[in-house]
């Protein structure tokens, strides 16, 4: 795959500055296990998405329209899927800004592309969710605290 920039299903194995997370929380998980992780939590709102991911950064440049990356975003990794209708979409990434703006940004846009929104905490850091009634887009947002910014990885299952 020309446009890899690792592997597919390998785990993520460059060395992390001191004081920053792993992108996709602990060492060696890879975006489909995240993709994965996601579903499980809710299996009623990816069904029928494959969660056998092919790796390229250019996924990220795929993420629906109306869930975009955070202006000068630095992609570290990206995944997607287009099986069975399901335009699965899976990046990591950090931005310079702090979790609760990041927050803000992802309730912000799913509330004004027609998401119902929610925010729960995991002891570590953030996730936003949502999800369209009216196409049955949904997506996750996990948000952990990185240096001065924000560790990202969004799960989208409406892809471009």
């Amino acid at each position: 795959n020309d446009d890899s920039i690792r592997a597919p299903n390998e785990p993520y194995s460059a060395s992390v500055p001191a004081g920053e997370a792993a992108p996709g929380g602990p060492a060696g998980q890879t975006l489909g296990t995240l993709a994965a992780q996601q579903a499980q939590i809710a299996k009623d709102k990816f069904t029928g998405c494959s969660l056998d991911v092919a790796y390229s950064i250019q996924w990220a440049n795929r993420l629906p329209i109306d869930l975009p990356l955070f202006p000068k975003a630095r992609v570290s990794e990206a995944a997607g899927s287009d099986d069975h209708g399901c335009n699965l979409r899976v990046a990591s990434y950090t931005a310079p800004a702090p979790p609760r703006s990041m927050v803000g940004y992802y309730l912000n846009l799913a509330k004004h592309s027609g998401y119902r929104e929610s925010v729960s905490t995991d002891g570590h850091g953030q996730m936003v969710s949502g999800w369209r009634p009216s196409d049955g887009a949904a997506f996750y947002a996990t948000l952990h605290p990185a240096g001065t910014g924000t560790s990202v990885d969004i799960v989208t299952n409406r892809g471009r």
